[in-house]
């Protein structure tokens, strides 16, 4: 199997993790995949995405952007995420109004196949503590919980949660990793 890893280097891609910031990371990982596929180094258009912390947060947000694109997905020990609803990005899936916004092209097409994705969510059973990298506040502490673990139990909830309203089968699990 075919492993790529794709440097996102804070000094050019500051808040990559959005995946809409400067530069569109979500746009570069693409053409990156379409240039390894000129290359003839990957045989598909389609790929299986996995991010850790960080990482994590932008692989969520592409698969959202770009389901098409992701035949399964794995996020583990995001700081946090965005949610399938119709709060403002960052929190959920409705548009900014502070100025051009990529999210408005995550339309219900997207978000169905979004939700269609395989996605297994994973964070340390331990993974409780609330330190500086944790982004925190009222507002996200409310939405998504106080520490990386209840936030991916949350998160993982509220796809099965988004897929049964639609009346698709719930395609995300929960893992706690000991």
């Amino acid at each position: 199997r075919l492993l790529i890893a794709p440097l996102f280097g804070e000094q050019e891609w500051p808040r990559y993790q959005q995946a809409i910031r400067r530069g569109r990371a979500d746009l570069a990982l693409i053409a990156l995949m379409g240039a390894l596929s000129a290359e003839g180094i990957c045989r598909t258009s389609h790929f299986e995405l996995f991010g850790f912390s960080g990482g994590a947060q932008f692989a969520h947000r592409f698969a959202m952007m770009h389901p098409q694109l992701i035949n399964r997905l794995t996020v583990a020990s995001a700081g946090w995420y965005t949610f399938p609803d119709s709060t403002q990005f960052p929190f959920g899936l409705s548009a900014r109004t502070d100025g051009p916004d990529p999210w408005s092209a995550v339309t219900e097409d997207r978000i169905r196949r979004f939700l269609a994705i395989p996605t297994q969510v994973c964070v340390g059973a331990d993974d409780t503590l609330r330190d500086a990298n944790l982004r925190s506040g009222d507002r996200i502490d409310a939405q998504q919980g106080q520490n990386r673990l209840i936030r991916g139990i949350r998160w993982a909830q509220a796809l099965k949660r988004a897929a049964e309203e639609r009346g698709l089968p719930p395609r995300a699990a929960f893992f706690a990793l000991s």
